[in-house]
């Protein structure tokens, strides 16, 4: 049986950086009416993370870059 896969939770400008993509482009898919990454709270107040393995699965870099 298969475990579950554990998230791997980043700041935007980790995530941005493993993806190789702006941290704006992490911050749009995590916010607005059409978040497409679900927001984590971080270790201190006012600090947010997110799955960098579900991030990898949402974003998709254009085609050459």
């Amino acid at each position: 049986m298969n475990e579950p896969e554990k998230p791997v939770l980043v700041s935007y400008a980790d995530a941005a950086d493993a993806l190789g993509v702006a941290p704006e482009t992490i911050r749009g898919a995590a916010n607005g009416p059409k978040a497409r990454l679900t927001k984590c709270s971080g270790l201190t107040p006012n600090t947010v993370r997110v799955d960098l393995n579900e991030a990898r699965r949402v974003i998709r870099r254009p085609a050459g870059v």
